[in-house]
């Protein structure tokens, strides 16, 4: 049921108590946000460990996920992920008050320590070595790599400016700027920025964090690039 690269992660992520994600890691699409809000819970062990007894013995994830009506766990971003979902796969829309984007899409974050919020985040010790490990060991290995979309949903965690070092997102996929997408509401400007392979087989996207007011055209359109992307035939590199 799972390949060998995602085992093989998991069996580093427990060795060094890396919190890997949730979702279908099968999925052709990753999603990674800034960081969990569950602010004080051990995610990292939790969440290796449980990926490793799935693995062991074969146990497919529980893709369904009840949502309340509440911003309450699993939260105000995951509703937005939900969205996102909708106009990605439109014809997969869940029960009433269900999440059921897990079963298409695989999360993680960028910052495996939750926080609150991001001003938080920074402040703490260590996050900015947190931030580069995540990167250049995890974001590298084989099994991130093989997602055919990646939308990096963390905002200026990762930067894509400049020449050289700065070129993070080019660097590390192996990609190249496109170009940005603006949509403008109300006297203000969302941007996306979509890159691709030479041989566009993958696809990035570098965006901001699917989490407060947002325009319901900022998510049409991200999620119209995807799904045209996804839809189009795979050709070998």
């Amino acid at each position: 049921m799972y390949k060998d690269n995602f085992k093989s992660l998991v069996s580093k992520s427990v060795e060094t108590n890396t919190f890997i994600g949730d979702g279908n890691p099968d999925s052709q699409i990753l999603l990674i946000g800034k960081e969990g809000s569950n602010e004080g819970e051990d995610d990292n062990t939790t969440n290796s460990k449980l990926w490793e007894t799935r693995c062991k013995e074969n146990i497919k994830p529980d893709f369904s996920y009840f949502f309340d009506g509440a911003y309450s766990k699993p939260g105000h971003t995951w509703k937005k992920y939900q969205k996102l979902h909708g106009y990605i796969f439109p014809e997969q829309m869940p029960e009433y008050r269900k999440f059921n984007f897990h079963e298409r899409v695989f999360t993680t974050e960028m910052n495996v320590k939750p926080s609150k919020n991001t001003g938080k985040a920074i402040k703490d010790d260590g996050f900015a070595e947190r931030i580069r490990t995540r990167k250049f060991e995890f974001l590298t290995t084989d099994f991130i790599q093989d997602f055919r979309v990646i939308i990096l949903a963390c905002s200026d965690y990762i930067i894509n400016v400049g020449e050289g070092e700065e070129r993070e997102i080019d660097t590390i996929f192996g990609v190249s700027w496109d170009k940005p997408h603006i949509i403008e509401q109300n006297n203000k400007k969302y941007r996306f920025d979509t890159h691709y392979d030479k041989n566009k087989t993958k696809l990035v996207i570098h965006c901001r964090q699917l989490s407060g007011s947002i325009p319901e055209k900022y998510f049409q359109d991200l999620g119209e690039v995807v799904r045209e992307f996804i839809q189009s035939p795979k050709t070998e590199s």
